[in-house]
């Protein structure tokens, strides 16, 4: 059975962190010529990208994704971001935002597999279902 890409990001990060500054390119043409052997190459971008997932959680950074609808000014999004850093646990934040008008108002955090909707669409659709019962 062939690894997946969880697993060469999950293998290649705790190469990367058991080798010495100097050692990690070594190890990185070593994972990248395991790739080729495997036939799995085209599995790299996704490595890439989980890796740097797992890299970032084990630095302590949370990837949160903010869904409002409009662009939120500099003030707000720190205040965003010290919001979920306490929700988060994470030392630090990096925040990618994202436009969405349909949400009408408020805004909706993405972090891992969580989802907290403090959307006005939502509330609205909440409010809809609870005059119907």
């Amino acid at each position: 059975m062939k690894p997946t890409a969880q697993k060469y990001a999950q293998a290649l990060y705790e190469a990367v962190k058991q080798s010495k500054p100097d050692q990690a390119k070594q190890v990185i043409r070593n994972f990248v010529s395991l790739l080729a052997a495997n036939n799995d190459i085209a599995k790299a971008e996704k490595i890439i990208s989980l890796f740097d997932r797992i890299w970032k959680k084990e630095q302590g950074v949370a990837e949160v994704q903010v869904e409002s609808a409009r662009k939120l000014d500099k003030t707000t999004l720190d205040a965003v971001r010290v919001y979920l850093r306490d929700l988060t646990g994470a030392d630090e934040v990096e925040i990618k935002e994202n436009v969405d008008k349909s949400i009408l108002g408020g805004v909706v955090f993405r972090h891992e597999d969580k989802i907290w909707d403090g959307s006005l669409r939502s509330n609205l659709i909440e409010l809809k279902n609870k005059i119907i019962k």
